[in-house]
């Protein structure tokens, strides 16, 4: 219980939203102390004692922020800052992303709905857990009010757990699904996922072009020694890695200097962040042909040359000393 509450820990000082799922733990372990009949103290301090030490990873970090003398920074990230995604908000809950969701991964939407709906008694407590998992998993994905897609990622362990429990032997399937349980059934089907998922991987990491590499290579030809490079409104951050150097600024990710959602939320000075790059005066810089450039593009024509397009990234190289 221990180890289990220092994981969650680490997973809330990560992102916040894991303490949704901490709270669909802890409310169905609380359900199943009060369904036994004994030990009830025992397990109600187990349980509090993970949920004490659930902050010792948050303490450790805060520790180590006041250190080095930024621990009201570290506060205003961790407990401030979330809250004002609300403040800048529409009001729109992206209900448009939990229907995506559901139909994107229909064949497991329709097992889970069907393990509902043929549920036993063996198999309500895991339903009802599952069930709380998901809509709790729900909520920290909408409460933002962002569209964006990858917080739904949360909802696919609760969604997949409750879809499996169509093979437990006291869910009872209709006659049309029964045949699911047949083992022949489940070899076919782990090895049609394997040939397909195998055939994505395949198109994504071996016959997708390397942009990345190319860029690198480039660089590297240039016989330029320690280049200072801006990945600019591209993806390419990775190079910063690759190379060993640091970023010119402290904002690598593009939709940190680009995207006006971010504005309230970072209190970012745009025109301070340009200066530092200006001033950084950095060997080449990257571009997405499909995103605006805002204050850098004036900057770009006058002191930049395009050597090369990249898929939707132009890499500039740098023309005046």
């Amino acid at each position: 219980m221990i180890g289990a509450g220092i994981a969650i820990g680490m997973g809330v000082m990560i992102k916040q939203a894991a303490a949704f799922d901490a709270l669909a733990l802890g409310l169905f372990l609380l359900w199943t102390i009060r369904q036994e009949n004994k030990r009830h103290l025992q397990r109600l301090v187990r349980l509090a004692a993970m949920t004490l030490v659930v902050v010792l990873p948050l303490a450790v970090v805060a520790w180590w922020y006041a250190r080095k003398g930024y621990l009201t920074l570290f506060l205003d990230h961790q407990f401030l800052l979330p809250g004002r995604y609300l403040n800048q908000s529409d009001q729109r809950y992206e209900w448009s992303m939990v229907v995506d969701f559901l139909a994107r991964y229909a064949p497991i939407t329709l097992l889970a709905l069907m393990a509902v709906l043929r549920r036993s008694s063996a198999s309500r407590p895991a339903v009802g857990f599952y069930g709380l998992w998901l809509f709790l998993a729900a909520v920290a994905a909408i409460l933002p009010q962002n569209a964006f897609g990858h917080y739904f990622i949360a909802l696919i362990p609760p969604m997949a757990m409750m879809a499996g429990l169509v093979w437990h032997a006291d869910v009872h399937l209709p006659g049309w699904l029964r045949w699911l349980r047949s083992a022949r059934t489940g070899y076919v089907l782990l090895v049609l996922f394997i040939v397909v998922n195998g055939l994505f991987q395949y198109q994504d990491y071996i016959r997708k072009p390397d942009h990345v590499k190319a860029a690198l290579t480039r660089i590297r030809a240039s016989g330029i020694e320690d280049p200072t490079i801006f990945t600019g409104t591209s993806n390419f951050q990775i190079l910063y890695v690759l190379l060993n150097i640091s970023p010119p600024v402290g904002y690598p990710h593009p939709s940190l200097l680009f995207d006006d959602r971010f504005d309230e939320v970072l209190n970012i000075d745009h025109q301070a962040q340009f200066n530092q790059v200006r001033s950084a005066t950095p060997s080449f810089c990257f571009f997405n042909l499909n995103e605006p450039m805002g204050l850098y593009e004036p900057w770009i024509a006058e002191d930049y040359q395009a050597i090369d397009t990249l898929g939707r990234v132009v890499m500039y190289a740098r023309t005046v000393n």
